[in-house]
Order: C-alpha cells, then sequence, then structure tokens
C-alpha cells in the first residue's frame, strides 16, 4: 500500500511539473511610444553595408542612454515599418492584419459622430466610407488571446484603438485586465500635472482629450510621463504578487503634441528652445521611463523572465528627421520607418526562456519587419493559439529576434492612405529595397531604392520604367487582395485604382540602346574550343544526383574536383534539402574523376549552414582555399528530417519551401590544403542589400585588377532573379553589395567569373535559357556580352556523333590553367530529372 502511494505521488509530482514547464512562458513588455521616428533618439538605426552604425547629427543630440542599454542587450532593427499615422498600426498591433484590411486607415476622432479626420473631397476624388467606429472587437485581439493563455493583460496610456463612444475605445473591451488612462483620444491635453492633464486651458470645455484615470496626480509637478510609469510599476507588482505572467502594454502618450518642456530635463539642452527644446525633453523623459520600469522588474525579480519590447506607432513628428524624407502622415519613409529594440530586460543566458529565445547582444536586423507581426508573434510566444480561420497578415518573426540568418517573412510592406494629412490620399509598397509611390490626386508615380537613398532624393521612375510597372501592378494585386477601399470618384461613386497608363507609356517608349563596342583585346572565342565528350568527361556517383561544381589544381599536381550531390532516394528537388560537396580526384582536368571524400555534410553546425550545402565555387588566395557555397536553414522552426524529406519530394508547392528557399546564403570554408580540415565561418559572407533582396546564392568570385576580392552574386529583383556585385577587401568578406547591376539579362545566372591577365580581361560564363554565354569586363564592374557570346546550346557532342540533350544544362565554370582554358564543366539534367550528373567538356587551345 505504501508503495502504491509513493507511485501515486510521483506520478502526481510528474504530471504537475509537465504541466508548469508547458505553461512557463515569458512576461512581455511592451513598450510603445507615439510618434517617435528612427532619428528621435541616441541610438542609431541607420547602418552600412559594412554594419558600421551611422551615427546622425539628431542622434548626438537626444539622450537615451536606457535605450541604448537596450539596444546593447538586444538586437534592433532598422527596417521595422509601421503606418504614417496612429490608429492604423495600433489596430493592426491588436489584429495582425493590415490596415488596408481592417480599414481603419485613418486615426480615429474620440467621438465618432463629432469628426471624421482625414476626409478628402478634392478634385472630384473622395474619401471612402473607411472604419472610423475603430478597431472590430469580435475579431482576435492580441490581449483577449494572451489573457486567455494565462496572461495578466495591463494596458497603460494612449489607446487609440477607436473612439470613446464605441466599445473600441475601452482597452477593457478588448481584452485587457487592466486599464490605466486609456481611452478614445490620440493625444493628452497636457503633459503638466498642474494643469491636470487636460485640454481645457486651451479651449477643449468638452475635455474630450482630458487623460482619465489620473486624478490623484492632478495639481501636482509630476509629468504626465512620469506618472504613467508610476501606475505601471505598482501594477507590475501586483502581477507578480498574483504570480501571473502579464503582458504590459506600456503606451505612452509621448512624444505626441503638445510639445511642452519636461522641467526635469530642460537643463540638458542649453542650445535648444521652442518646439525643439519641449521634443527634447519630452524624449528623455520616455526614455526614463524605459529604465524606471526595467529597474522594477530587476527590483521584483523578474527582470530575466521579460521580454522587451520597444517600438513606436508611426514616424517623427519632431522638428526635424533628416537624412529621412517626411514625417508623419506623408508618404516618405520619415512616416513610416519607426524604432525596434527586442531584448530581455536582464540577459542571462542560462535562464531556461531566454535559452529558448536567444537574442544576441549588440545585434543588428536589416530587413524589412511591420506592425502587423507583433500579433502572431507575441501570441506564439505567449503559448496562446490563434483561431482557426482567422485572416491573420503578420508573420511570426522570433527567427529575426534569434538572429537567424535569412530571410522570414516577405519583405514588402504595403501602406494605403485613401485620406488627408501631411500628404493626401497616396499608396506606397516597398519590395525589398524598392519603393513605389502613387499619389491619386495627380497620378502621379515616383520609385526610389530606400537602401541606396535613405532619403528619397533620387527618383527612378523614369530610369526604371519596366521596374516601376512591375512594382506597380504588385502594389494592385496587394490592395486587391485585402479588399482595400480605394478613394471614389465624386461624379461616378465608383472606386479610382492606381492609373497604370503613364508606367505603360515610359515603358512602351523605352528604344533599343545600340550595344556598346567591342573591347578590342576581346578575341577568346570559347565556343569554337569546345571538344566532343567521352565516358571518362561524364562524372556520377553511385546512388547520387551530381551537380555543382569546380576545379581545381593541387601542389600534389592532380587535378581536384569540387562538387555537390544528394541522394537519389529524395529526388532531384533534394538539392534544397539534401545536397552535400564532395571532392573527387584526377590526373587530367577534364576526368575521368574519382570519388574521394565528403567535405561539407548537408546539415551544418551553424544557423545559416543549418541544412544543406550547395552550388560550391573553390578558390585559393594567399596561400588558403577558400570554399565558398550557399545553405539554407529552417528559421528555427525545428523541422523534422521528415517534414524536409517531404519538401524535397513535394518540390516548390510545399509550404516550407519558400522558408528554405528565402533563407539562402552563401558562405565560406577556409583550409590550409584541399584535404582540409575546413572551417566553415559562422556568419554568411554576403546579405541581400541595394539593387537585390530575399536571397544571396550561386557566387562567382574571384580577385580582381585592382587588389579588390569580387563576387557576382544571385538576388531577388521584382519580378525576377537578378546578378549584382559584392566586393571585399578580404576573401572572407564581407562583400558590400554595389549600386548598379553587373548585368541584366532575361533569365541568366549562376555565373562564373576568371581573370585573363594575357588579354588583361575578367571573364564571366553563365547560362540562360538556350545554354552558356560570355561576358567580359575591363574591371570587373561593369560587364557586356563578349564578342562570341554564345559559347554553347543545350545539346553536348559526344565522340561517337551523337548528341547528349539537356532538359537542364547549367552550373557552368571554366578551368584555366596559364591563362588557357581548359575544361567547361557544367551540371547536366536528364528527362526532367530522372538523372543528373556533371560533365567536364575538354577545350583545345587552338580556337582562334
Amino acid at each position: 500500500m505504501k508503495t502504491l502511494r509513493l507511485l501515486l505521488f510521483a506520478l502526481l509530482y510528474f504530471c504537475q511539473s509537465g504541466s508548469a514547464a508547458q505553461q512557463q512562458v515569458p512576461n512581455i513588455l511592451f513598450f510603445l511610444v507615439d510618434d517617435m521616428g528612427i532619428q528621435d533618439c541616441s541610438v542609431p538605426f541607420i547602418f552600412n553595408q559594412k554594419g558600421e552604425p551611422q551615427l546622425t547629427p539628431l542622434n548626438k543630440r537626444y539622450r537615451t542612454p536606457h535605450l541604448e542599454r537596450l539596444a546593447a542587450n538586444g538586437r534592433r532593427f532598422t527596417n521595422a515599418c509601421a503606418y504614417s499615422v496612429c490608429s492604423p498600426t495600433r489596430v493592426t498591433i491588436l489584429t495582425g492584419q493590415y490596415a488596408p484590411r481592417h480599414r481603419v486607415t485613418n486615426w480615429t476622432h474620440p467621438i465618432s459622430w463629432k469628426n471624421v479626420p482625414g476626409t478628402v473631397n478634392i478634385d472630384g476624388l473622395r474619401s471612402p466610407n473607411w472604419r472610423c467606429e475603430g478597431v472590430d472587437r469580435w475579431q482576435p485581439l492580441l490581449p483577449q488571446l494572451l489573457r486567455e493563455a494565462g496572461y495578466r493583460t495591463i494596458h497603460c496610456g494612449k489607446a487609440h484603438f477607436g473612439p470613446n463612444d464605441t466599445p473600441s475605445g475601452e482597452p477593457k473591451i478588448l481584452g485587457f485586465d487592466v486599464n490605466i488612462a486609456g481611452h478614445g483620444a490620440g493625444g493628452p491635453g497636457s503633459y503638466w500635472g498642474e494643469k491636470n492633464y487636460s485640454a481645457r486651458w486651451r479651449g477643449d470645455q468638452e475635455g474630450i482629450w482630458d487623460v482619465p484615470g489620473l486624478e490623484k496626480y492632478h495639481g501636482t509637478t509630476i509629468n504626465l510621463t512620469e506618472a504613467l510609469t508610476l501606475e505601471m510599476a505598482t501594477v507590475l507588482e501586483e502581477s507578480v504578487q498574483l504570480k501571473k505572467p502579464f503582458f504590459a502594454y506600456m503606451s505612452h502618450y509621448a512624444v505626441h503634441a503638445p510639445f511642452e518642456v519636461d522641467s526635469r530635463f530642460a537643463e540638458n539642452y542649453p542650445g535648444l528652445e521652442g518646439k525643439a527644446l519641449a521634443f527634447a525633453t519630452m524624449v528623455e523623459g520616455m526614455d526614463k521611463s524605459l529604465g524606471d520600469l526595467v529597474a522594477k522588474l530587476e527590483k521584483l525579480g523578474v527582470a530575466e523572465n521579460t521580454l522587451v519590447i520597444f517600438t513606436s506607432d508611426n514616424g517623427s513628428d519632431g522638428i526635424a528627421n533628416r537624412p529621412l524624407r517626411g514625417k508623419k502622415g506623408t508618404r516618405f519613409e520619415g512616416g513610416f520607418r519607426v524604432p525596434l529594440v527586442v531584448a530581455w530586460a536582464k540577459p542571462n543566458p542560462d535562464n531556461v526562456l531566454q535559452k529558448r529565445l536567444s537574442i544576441p547582444a549588440g545585434s543588428v536586423e536589416d530587413d524589412i519587419v511591420t506592425c502587423a507581426d507583433f500579433m502572431p508573434t507575441l501570441v506564439r510566444l505567449g503559448g496562446g493559439q490563434i483561431p482557426v480561420g482567422s485572416v491573420i497578415d503578420g508573420k511570426d518573426i522570433t527567427p529575426y529576434f534569434r538572429g537567424i540568418p535569412g530571410t522570414h517573412r516577405r519583405q514588402e510592406f504595403l501602406s494605403h492612405f485613401p485620406h488627408k494629412h501631411n500628404n493626401t490620399l497616396f499608396s506606397t509598397y516597398r519590395n525589398g529595397n524598392w519603393k513605389i509611390i502613387y499619389t491619386y490626386q495627380n497620378r502621379h508615380w515616383e520609385l526610389y531604392n530606400t537602401a541606396l537613398d535613405i532619403g528619397e532624393e533620387n527618383d527612378l521612375i523614369n530610369a526604371e520604367p519596366q521596374l516601376a510597372l512591375n512594382l506597380a501592378q504588385q502594389m494592385i494585386r496587394s490592395l486587391d487582395g485585402l479588399h482595400a477601399q480605394y478613394p471614389i470618384d465624386a461624379e461616378t461613386g465608383k472606386p479610382v485604382k492606381p492609373d497604370l497608363r503613364p508606367l505603360e507609356e515610359g515603358v512602351s517608349q523605352i528604344s533599343s540602346i545600340a550595344p556598346p563596342d567591342m573591347l578590342e583585346a576581346d578575341t577568346l572565342n570559347l565556343g569554337a574550343r569546345i571538344l566532343p565528350i567521352s565516358e571518362a568527361n561524364i562524372f556520377k556517383e553511385e546512388g547520387y544526383f551530381t551537380w555543382c561544381n569546380n576545379i581545381i589544381k593541387g601542389d600534389d599536381r592532380q587535378y581536384h574536383l569540387f562538387y555537390v550531390r544528394w541522394p537519389r532516394q529524395y529526388g532531384f528537388y533534394g538539392w534544397l534539402t539534401h545536397s552535400e560537396i564532395a571532392r573527387a580526384v584526377s590526373e587530367h582536368p577534364a576526368g575521368p574523376y574519382t570519388p574521394v571524400e565528403k567535405i561539407l555534410p548537408a546539415r551544418g553546425n551553424f544557423s545559416w549552414n543549418q541544412i544543406t550545402a550547395h552550388n560550391v565555387k573553390i578558390k585559393r588566395f594567399n596561400g588558403k582555399y577558400y570554399l565558398y557555397f550557399i545553405s539554407t536553414n529552417d528559421g528555427g522552426r525545428n523541422f523534422s528530417e521528415k517534414n524536409i524529406v517531404a519538401t524535397a519530394k513535394t518540390r516548390r508547392t510545399h509550404s516550407f519551401w519558400p522558408i528554405l528557399r528565402n533563407n539562402q546564403r552563401t558562405g565560406v570554408a577556409v583550409a590550409d590544403a584541399l584535404s582540409g580540415p575546413w572551417q566553415v565561418l559562422d556568419k554568411p559572407v554576403i546579405e541581400p542589400a541595394g539593387p537585390i533582396s530575399t536571397v544571396t546564392v550561386n557566387p562567382g568570385i574571384w580577385r580582381g585588377q585592382d587588389g579588390k576580392y569580387k563576387m557576382i552574386i544571385k538576388g531577388d529583383r521584382p519580378p525576377r532573379v537578378v546578378q549584382a556585385l559584392g566586393i571585399s577587401d578580404s576573401p572572407e568578406g564581407p562583400f558590400v553589395i554595389q549600386p548598379d547591376l553587373v548585368f541584366f539579362m532575361t533569365h541568366s545566372e549562376d555565373a562564373s567569373v576568371w581573370h585573363d591577365s594575357e588579354r588583361k580581361l575578367d571573364y564571366a560564363i553563365l547560362h540562360d535559357t538556350r545554354g552558356f554565354g560570355l561576358l567580359v569586363s575591363e574591371d570587373g564592374v561593369k560587364w557586356q556580352k563578349a564578342r562570341h557570346f554564345r559559347v554553347t546550346g543545350t545539346q553536348i557532342k559526344r565522340r561517337d556523333g551523337t548528341l547528349l540533350k539537356a532538359s537542364r544544362f547549367e552550373r557552368p565554370a571554366v578551368y584555366v590553367e596559364n591563362d588557357i582554358p581548359r575544361v567547361l564543366s557544367a551540371a547536366v539534367q536528364i528527362d526532367g530529372g530522372k538523372d543528373a550528373f556533371i560533365v567536364t567538356i575538354p577545350l583545345t587551345d587552338k580556337g582562334e
């Protein structure tokens, strides 16, 4: 009997322990500032491609030491996007839906029937009937879902989810257990306790802008920002005593107008006066609040278990915003770009929660993330469940929190503002670094590259007409997919979509550009050198598909073929999931080659090369060997091997395929000898930037005549992949992507490059839909078709007179010895993937 009781006790103990472990979730302090842009703090949010912060004059003006500390402890985001006015962002944070879908596309008034903000009736256009009553409370909302997951949900400060005379005006109706000072107004009456945080002193006799619930501070010298901080600190202490995880939505009214000096900090800005002085003190007061709340968490002993997210609802409304153009309410990045920092309140790598969500200290993320991403991300982190069938536009961005390399959400941000504010009636669409803008009133289009031109000063609408048209078409498709409300034609009552005709006319007016003059030294006729192949020139390996390849001559005077292989059992598309790199040797550069060893496995040790090793290039620089290759990862989703195999066999239609595809990056392994050991560097050597986005794959690397290391890299550019150029002082990178594409040819990719010292030219061979072509350059930067461009088609001659017909003929590489091309190696697919292998086509030196 005693034994039975002990067994029952042990069983009960382990069941309870397991349950507690499953319920262990982080506290969340969501610190939301109003109208704060990326220039309104001392933390730089602008970085160059080398990862160096660009400290601006405004960064030097403001004092935000606590935000500096948070950024040093965690991860800052340089491309965090919100809508350009407040309510659309705030409703999006709650719903996870883009504003065109939830239709709160403008800021809401405290009284719905009294005023509909931003109403337009100009030049025959008027605003649509948008959702001015605020958030739809019947949608699954972030605080509701976290409360259902066991959280105590706390709202403090500015709400602005809807007017006071609608249910959306009361945060408690929307899922918050506690509401401190939140109501339907988008700004406070005053920040001064002496004025009771009221606007009656400036004529608001109805008190619709008065901050509610802070009567105990009326008549005091306590600033509104400080009062909210004190109230939140008290509720945090109550929450800890209740032993419940908390979701603390600390939503400051600061730094929204009215611009009133916070006297606690005025002496810190002796050179400022007026609005500039008031704004600077309000920024510092907000920062002090952040520091005070983090200190409170430490005092309560819960800082290690508390995740802090610091952000803003839209761009700056301050007096200056350069180098960004525009401000709150405009169509430019100054209205959309917001600070975002994610960190644990007190980092401790041994903490259980922090082990699950490890945030690299002092790290920077350049990919686009949006305000819609917070809802699904925080629900997942909090152990909640989004109801089946819910329409959620945001993405789980925890892989970005963890610093996992790759592109973990589509690099898009769409805004739609059929209203009037600082700008009127516009839609904008970002795809990677490219941003297109449409103004409905005058049918005007604009195009900018936000990475190369953060100030949006160089309108490329005439220079890139085809790209502009592609982006515009994507923007309209996205708006239609969200059931966006377009401006209304005042005469017909019909919606008015963006007019594509100006862009279509621009494309039709493009005249054919005369090809550049042929370079005098460009005499290489590679196609004339091709010899028929024999069986010795076909490299296969039992049980594998073989594909990407590169040849190098070793100190042993043998020729080494570095190649990619993956087990045939996974099908041809196993290249994305199961590729590994191996080495074969031969006494002759064209083979036959004998497999020797596996060099890099399909599963790596770092987050960037977690899955697959593909597209190999082998180089020797400065006495060392550099093995460049591409890899991918699952974004921290913990795919099982079964998941990965299913992805390979289902191919591009599998839901995991785009995750693996978009996380592809190029990295390098280094060794002193071709036999290794190979040390894989822990980070990719090149990230998407400038004219390309999403991926950096299929590298072609060489050392230029100027001593710089150059890499032609493939990336995305709407609507297809293109080739960009990266340059570095070191073969280990980082490679800085240049502003201009190296060449722009339809369906061309996979360049392999070498320098011809006799001709003093750089050559690149690539594949297109017709076979292989040759490009030439004098400096490795500006490229053109070679005099003898077409090298070969997709049929390969055999010595017996028959033809080897390829369904895919890719991955060309030329092995050059003593300035003489000796072998053209390539990957061949037969019958749509029934077989795939490498050919090493011999070249004669008597071609021209």
